[in-house]
């Protein structure tokens, strides 16, 4: 077959296609044809044209969509498929076998073509072939049955770059062209015969002569050493031999050796994209990195399955490398290595210092130089790896790391033995980038997973909260309309009214407070709450406790349970460094819990000092609660203290729990019969010990004296109002009411020295108290301003900060706070 000098393969540039377009009579003759990209017709000469049944035709060429029309179906397929790789590569000789209709009848044809050019930067080109004959018994149209002799086609297709041959049927070549000097490497001075034999393999060589014996027209192709002992493929294809005697034979040879690399390229990529392909199949339905690993190996091993491989993942968090498998060792063999070492690496880890990692990722498939052992160093010792190297035969080994995007996943090791082909290296890099894809797509898709398990989780909480809200607000909110209601009744005495009122009263301070934990506990839920510690006396704090607690069962009219109170001797000097509203809120979170679920009997509440530490307690004391129920009752305190349940219905008990961890408490629930709860704090040591007069005496509370002082109250709501002016005109304060920001800079600045304090509502119409508070300091910035609001989130106070405002207090004021604000600002 042709061959293109320019590729190795083909035509020279630009003689030869010159020569052969100023030649066309001649070569139609021997039976060539070409077709041009320019016009898309293929050239035959008039004379096949016209046998081809285009009657009269003065043209030497038709479309080449009507030369494919006679070619018969069942080859028409693969005539079309080789135009197709001859466009699309000069490199390329197609040869082929097609049945034609030559004045309406199929003769059988072969071809062989090749690309060419008029030079190598053209956008044009030529595809060129010949016809030949496949059935000696039918003569070649163009060729009007001249013999095809030796000397004709030497001078014919010289120029062509074909290795022309004229051998015997012992391999002896009696004549040969330029081109076979140049493939064979034959001495060119050297005018006596050569020999081929030696160039064949032994059963080759017999296949050959087979071949040049038969009367079969396909080429033959084998694998050839010349002279120089360089290997390459060749294609033979007799053009002649002697029918006589059968002893002589003209054949032409051309180098595939590019073909068959080629061709073997093409299908160690099909079986590459085969295995690349049952990777990604066998991946679906798998969600974890380790999976994905394992069969990652498995696939590694199907690749590469005379290697050994080891496949490794590597963890961020902790830079540990963990080898996972080991592959390409047969079973009996690592059974045995293992059981006389004693020692198997799979499983294993490896701390590997980030720098050093560092260091050694590459991005391409690296031939290790570090040896396995230092690689490895802590999993496999030097003594180790040369009893597995000795074992398994190893040579040479190649590392891929798995990463994306700077992110390591893990890697693999490839171990080359005697019986391995030489590792694919593009193919091991190919691999890790598809491991590293679908391992970050893994993770990424176990992270979002577990985002939308956790929102679920959260948006199922947030729906029990608010039913548990929407049922706790319900009851005292009921009886707050009910009997309110029943006040507008006139024949109602006395008594019955202050009755009425005490219980309104006590259901608003149940909503109050169920308020203030529901807002406590989302302000927790989100990192918002802080605590703020100062110095406590341990039994002042009790004694709140105690007054809390009280107040708590009068509220829940609960007089049938006793409770017990414990205080130790000799410990009025004992202080604690604690938030104490937190604690108190917590502990009473906690024994409103207890009395729900005992009902009726006694607590015991106190505390007990153990070494430099305070226990608190709730105890359980008498009750006739079963003790499967108590089980129940203990494992659920448990499950919620230890943050495995998260029902909402429980928030409050949630809340008291972070709470106590916030003040760095000890938590502890107790089933020894009895339901126990217990924390501990450190306690603060003091070096010397105050006399309780001394102590008295300074933490005597001095009455305040309030006469004189102005208070401005800027407040749009009239009713809140009420409530600040009843309050401090009872301490002896004189009060002023501005309904709007605007009324309070007016005031400010027509009175300025007249007011001693401003009570500033924040959410105002005309003008919000932020805007008014600013305009306020600029007129006297010696006026102290507390902002009131019912809005008590961290950045509300940061706001007010922001304006000017001195102090911050939330609605519904609690009197003892305002109090203790006149103190500060009046005093």
């Amino acid at each position: 077959m042709l061959q293109n000098h320019n590729n190795n393969l083909g035509l020279g540039y630009p003689f030869n296609i010159r020569h052969f377009l100023s030649n066309l009579n001649r070569y139609y003759k021997a039976g060539f044809w070409f077709w041009d990209s320019n016009t898309n017709r293929i050239h035959l000469g008039k004379k096949f044209v016209n046998a081809l049944g285009f009657k009269e035709s003065d043209n030497d060429n038709i479309p080449l969509d009507d030369f494919f029309k006679l070619v018969h179906k069942d080859d028409k397929k693969a005539l079309e498929k080789s135009f197709q790789r001859l466009r699309h590569s000069s490199a390329l000789h197609q040869e082929l076998d097609f049945r034609l209709k030559i004045r309406e009848e199929w003769q059988h044809k072969r071809i062989f073509a090749f690309t060419v050019k008029d030079n190598p930067n053209a956008n044009s080109y030529y595809i060129i072939g010949q016809f030949r004959n496949v059935d000696p018994g039918k003569s070649d149209i163009n060729t009007h049955d001249v013999s095809i002799t030796f000397e004709r086609f030497a001078n014919l297709l010289q120029k062509h770059q074909l290795a022309l041959l004229e051998i015997d049927l012992n391999g002896t070549v009696v004549n040969w062209n330029k081109s076979t000097t140049r493939l064979f490497q034959f001495d060119s001075e050297n005018t006596q015969s050569v020999s081929l034999k030696e160039g064949f393999a032994d059963d080759t060589w017999k296949k050959f002569q087979e071949w040049l014996l038969s009367g079969s027209g396909k080429p033959f192709t084998s694998v050839y050493r010349n002279i120089s002992g360089n290997e390459f493929n060749l294609s033979w294809s007799k053009l002649a031999d002697n029918p006589q005697d059968k002893k002589r034979f003209i054949v032409a040879a051309r180098d595939i050796s590019q073909l068959v690399e080629f061709q073997n390229q093409i299908k160690r990529h099909d079986f590459q994209n085969e295995i690349i392909s049952l990777f990604f199949s066998q991946i679906k339905g798998q969600t974890t990195p380790d999976e994905i690993f394992l069969l990652l190996g498995q696939t590694i091993e199907k690749a590469f399955p005379k290697s050994i491989s080891i496949v490794f993942s590597y963890s961020a968090d902790d830079s540990f490398v963990t080898l996972e498998s080991i592959f390409g060792v047969k079973t009996k063999a690592w059974d045995t290595f293992i059981d006389e070492l004693g020692w198997n690496p799979v499983g294993r880890r490896l701390f590997i210092e980030k720098d050093k990692l560092a260091t050694l990722i590459s991005a391409n498939v690296q031939e290790n130089i570090i040896p396995f052992n230092e690689l490895l160093d802590g999993i496999v010792s030097a003594t180790t790896f040369k009893i597995f190297e000795r074992t398994f035969k190893i040579g040479k080994s190649y590392i891929s790391w798995i990463v994306k995007d700077d992110k390591l996943f893990g890697g693999i090791i490839l171990f080359q033995t005697p019986d391995s082909e030489p590792i694919d290296t593009q193919f091991l890099n190919r691999m890790s980038v598809v491991a590293s894809t679908v391992i970050d797509m893994s993770k990424a898709n176990m992270d979002s997973c577990q985002m939308v398990d956790g929102l679920k989780k959260q948006l199922a909480e947030k729906y029990e909260l608010l039913t548990y809200i929407n049922h706790s607000i319900r009851t005292p909110l009921n009886s707050i309309i009910g009997f309110s209601s029943m006040l507008d009744f006139t024949e109602l005495d006395k008594s019955l009214q202050t009755e009425y009122l005490r219980i309104i009263q006590n259901q608003s301070k149940s909503l109050l407070d169920l308020t203030n934990e529901l807002q406590d506990f989302v302000r927790i839920s989100t990192g918002a709450l802080t605590v703020i510690k100062t110095k406590q006396n341990v039994n002042d704090f009790f004694h709140e406790l105690k007054a809390n607690i009280d107040f708590r069962l009068g509220l829940l009219e609960l007089y049938n349970i006793k409770v017990n109170y414990t205080i130790p001797e000799n410990t009025d000097f004992l202080e604690l460094y604690i938030d104490s509203g937190r604690l108190n809120q917590a502990l009473s979170i906690y024994f409103i819990q207890f009395i729900k679920f005992i009902q009726t009997g006694s607590l015991n509440i106190g505390y007990s000092i153990e070494d430099d530490k305070i226990k608190i307690f709730i105890h359980e004391g008498d009750s006739s609660i079963d003790s499967k129920i108590r089980t129940l009752f203990t494992d659920d305190l448990k499950a919620l203290l230890n943050g495995t349940y998260s029902h909402s219905s429980h928030f409050n008990i949630l809340l008291a729990n972070r709470l106590l961890t916030l003040l760095e408490g000890e938590v502890d629930i107790i089933n020894d019969g009895k339901l126990k709860f217990e924390v501990k704090f450190g306690l603060i040591a003091n070096e010397t010990q105050l006399q309780a007069d001394e102590l008295n005496e300074e933490q005597a509370i001095k009455r305040v004296e309030f006469k004189n002082s102005v208070v401005l109250i800027v407040e749009d709501e009239e009713v809140n109002y009420l409530i600040l002016n009843e309050l401090l005109t009872a301490w002896g304060v004189s009060t002023i009411w501005a309904k709007n920001g605007r009324e309070a800079v007016d005031l400010v600045s027509s009175l300025n020295q007249g007011i001693n304090l401003i009570l500033m509502d924040i959410r105002m119409p005309v003008m919000d108290g932020y805007a008014a508070t600013m305009e306020i300091k600029q007129v006297n910035s010696a006026i102290p301003v507390v902002a009131q609001t019912a809005f008590s989130a961290p950045q509300e106070r940061l706001k007010a900060q922001a304006a000017g405002c001195n102090g911050y207090i939330t609605k519904p004021i609690d009197p003892n706070i305002l109090h203790h604000v006149l103190e500060m600002y009046l005093a």
